[in-house]
């Protein structure tokens, strides 16, 4: 967690700093989160390939970045299952995939 000072840090830094100066400092930075939350996810999530599914391709605001800590454990419950698969439609029963 980054305490008041280090927010207001950050935000003074996006705001007052050129971006050609902060944009390596940002890659490192994204680098080293990417390589803690992989780490995180492969110590929660039990099975190894949905863990793999689960890290994602992008750094962390490349997207909104899942920040809740039972969201990855969900995918150790039974009967739990993560679908990446497209969605093409949603029918009566649920959700139709583009693989069927």
């Amino acid at each position: 967690m980054i305490g008041r000072g280090g927010a207001s840090a950050g935000l003074w830094m996006l705001v007052h700093v050129p971006g050609a100066l902060m944009r390596p400092a940002m890659r490192g930075f994204d680098a080293v989160v990417r390589r803690l939350y992989r780490s995180y996810l492969r110590k929660v999530v039990q099975d190894p390939d949905t863990a793999d599914r689960l890290t994602p391709s992008f750094g962390l605001f490349g997207n909104r970045p899942t920040l809740n800590s039972s969201f990855p454990r969900a995918f150790n419950e039974p009967g739990v299952e993560l679908v990446t698969a497209p969605i093409d439609r949603v029918v009566p029963e649920g959700i139709r995939t583009c693989d069927g």
